[in-house]
């Protein structure tokens, strides 16, 4: 009977799992018959405990330990900032060459559709940015057999000009005083629109300074190659050095821990000018070769006077100032 009630008590703990008992805390120590994984919760002191094989309770809670120490600081919650430098630029919205028979010999953002003689329906593939109120720009062929040479007049179909298209006529010149006359022939037409564009982005890290995109040198530190014969910025800029190898190289110049953010008015030559704030009220400057320095050749790099300006008249002591050249 003792092995019957054992199976009965484990098929009931397969069919309806383990269960979850109230007891008070004075009977914890009297239960030697619980079910193994049973839960029993006093509800006197909000105390857990589970059965086990033997029949008894064994405590699954205790009193809360003292406090941990506290965790490392959070992220101050500060994002970068970024800056974007901006400047709108035109371009070609749409534009068409359209044969006689509505043939579209190509086509940019529009299909081009004939729907009688001298009439054609321009549709674009996207609504233009202003709305209706935009330029467009026809061509045509001239006849010129017979010696008849009669102009084409090309025209918006006044009211049909939307902000998805518009209608087109084509009409003969004829000098006449009647109704110009309706007639097919090759044209083209164009028109534009302006958008934004991104130029620069400088990105400012927390606790970190600014770092302008491009100021950073890609080339390998060459203290050998690249020789400086000349520099001062106390008065207008200046800047003098030269390959002192027999071979073409490209090269860039790192002037880091200047007092002045620029190099005013910086005369032009085969490099580009970079700057960066380093957020300590100093700026970095790097000036990149566009095109290979041949062989035992100079560079003169020149510029009005910084602001603030330097303190170097020559290349003799120009601390805090340092110059480092790199080749690529």
């Amino acid at each position: 009977m003792k092995k019957i009630l054992t199976i009965i008590f484990l098929l009931g703990g397969i069919i309806f799992g383990y269960s979850q008992i109230k007891i008070l805390s004075s009977e914890v120590s009297i239960i030697s018959n619980a079910g193994e994984g049973d839960h029993y919760i006093t509800t006197d002191t909000d105390e857990l405990y589970v059965g086990i094989q033997t029949g008894e309770l064994r405590k699954i809670t205790g009193e809360s330990g003292p406090q941990g120490p506290a965790g490392p600081a959070g992220a101050d919650g500060t994002s970068p900032k970024i800056e974007f430098k901006k400047e709108t630029i035109g371009y070609v919205f749409a534009a068409a060459q359209v044969q006689a028979n509505g043939d579209n010999s190509f086509n940019i953002n529009c299909k081009v559709s004939k729907t009688e003689t001298g009439r054609f329906t321009v549709e674009f593939g996207v609504k233009h940015p202003n709305g209706a109120n935009y330029d467009i720009t026809f061509g045509a062929q001239v006849e010129d057999a017979n010696n008849r040479r009669d102009s084409r007049i090309v025209s918006v179909v006044a009211g049909t000009q939307t902000a998805k298209g518009f209608d087109v006529i084509i009409l003969t010149g004829d000098n006449g005083t009647t109704a110009d006359v309706l007639v097919d022939e090759v044209w083209s037409f164009n028109t534009s629109a302006t958008k934004e564009i991104i130029t620069d982005i400088q990105v400012t890290e927390t606790n970190n300074p600014p770092v302008t995109v491009g100021v950073t040198p890609i080339g390998t530190i060459d203290g050998s190659t690249l020789v400086l014969d000349d520099f001062g910025d106390a008065n207008d800029f200046h800047m003098q050095f030269r390959n002192s190898k027999g071979a073409s190289i490209d090269y860039e110049v790192l002037i880091s821990n200047t007092p002045y953010s620029t190099i005013p008015n910086i005369s032009s030559g085969s490099y580009t000018l970079n700057s960066a704030d380093n957020g300590d009220g100093t700026y970095n400057h790097l000036i990149t070769s566009t095109s290979s320095l041949g062989p035992y050749s100079s560079v003169t790099v020149n510029g009005n006077k910084p602001s603030p300006a330097g303190t170097n008249y020559n290349k003799s002591n120009i601390a805090p100032i340092t110059i480092t050249f790199y080749t690529r």
